[in-house]
């Protein structure tokens, strides 16, 4: 993924400014106040949901035997904790349809709906080639 396609913190900060005719300091302490609710909570392991954008969660992931490449030796791994993002339902119609749009099967994509459909299954004699042998 290249620069141009990142949304960094810096630009976030830009991004409220702008939108919220704010100062810098102002769109830069918004930001991490925001950033610090939901570390805190996910400390706390408390799920934290922002409605169109997510929930975010902490799960745990069961111990499990684990080989070491390097020995060929099994060992435990512990149980551990670990955050988790679920996107919302709005947030995923969003981006699925930015993909239909954008996507790269946009061009040429024919819907399976569609009763015009002329791809149509070849012949027999078609479908299989007479081999050369």
């Amino acid at each position: 993924m290249t620069s141009a396609r990142k949304l960094t913190r810096a630009g976030l900060i830009t991004v409220l400014r702008n939108r919220l005719s704010l100062s810098a300091r102002d769109a830069s302490g918004i930001l991490e106040s925001l950033i610090n609710i939901v570390i805190e909570n996910i400390v706390e392991k408390k799920s934290v949901t922002i409605k169109g954008l997510g929930h975010f969660e902490v799960k745990k992931t069961p111990s499990r035997p684990a080989r070491n490449p390097r020995t060929g030796g099994y060992a435990m791994v512990e149980e551990r904790l670990r955050p988790s993002f679920n996107m919302s339902r709005h947030l995923r119609d969003k981006m699925f349809r930015r993909a239909e749009i954008e996507g790269p099967l946009a061009d040429g994509y024919a819907d399976p709906d569609e009763e015009d459909a002329e791809d149509e299954a070849p012949d027999a004699e078609d479908a299989y080639p007479e081999s050369p042998v």
